[in-house]
């Protein structure tokens, strides 16, 4: 977030993409990617962007997936990760890191963090999950350490302010149309019928 107190652009976003200065050096990277919550279309696609991105944009050459959510940290669960690992997840649904709901303790994963000389940390997740997130940045905040901290948002209702289309959300719609259209014939071959589709959207 970018403020301009006194200035006509005000409070903005910084668009995300490529910076004339980067603050850590490729070579003493070592990254790590989570997934947490339910499971949303297109997490398998997510993961593999950053593993490539980081690999082929930014020469990082180590990159772990915590294995079974913020649990994964202090379980000590992780998978190496590379372009040749991911190469064709996005084809899988789900989650190849797996997931868990729960399992926060805050303490114990910054201590992982710290252990493991991880320094960059992407937390793929839903509302908790980001929460959980920002508990945890400022705890490293805290004990003054050089980690930085990108949170992912997951979440098929597309409810989340300032970006256009969360991903997960147009496969969701997809799914629904196939079964309100299902409903719909079902409803339409019978005298009275009466089709009931539910779907899920906290708010949407």
């Amino acid at each position: 977030i970018v403020v301009h107190k006194n200035s006509p652009r005000g409070v903005h976003f910084r668009r995300a993409g490529p910076r004339q200065k980067i603050y850590f050096d490729s070579d003493d990277v070592h990254a790590c990617i989570v997934t947490c919550g339910g499971l949303c279309p297109g997490l398998n696609t997510v993961i593999r962007e950053i593993v490539c991105g980081l690999f082929h944009m930014y020469g990082v050459k180590k990159v772990s997936g915590i294995d079974g959510g913020y649990r994964g940290f202090y379980a000590k669960n992780t998978v190496h990760l590379d372009p040749k690992v991911v190469n064709d997840i996005h084809k899988r649904g789900g989650t190849i890191l797996g997931t868990s709901r729960g399992g926060h303790d805050t303490s114990k994963i910054v201590d992982s963090i710290q252990d493991r000389g991880i320094n960059q940390v992407y937390i793929i997740g839903g509302d908790g999950t980001q929460r959980g997130a920002s508990v945890i940045f400022e705890e490293i905040r805290r004990r003054g350490l050089k980690v930085s901290v990108a949170g992912i948002p997951k979440t098929i209702d597309n409810d989340i302010p300032v970006i256009d289309r969360s991903f997960g959300f147009d496969t969701a719609v997809e799914e629904a149309q196939r079964a309100i259209n299902a409903a719909h014939v079902e409803a339409e071959s019978f005298e009275n019928g009466i089709g009931l589709v539910k779907l899920m959207g906290r708010y949407s």
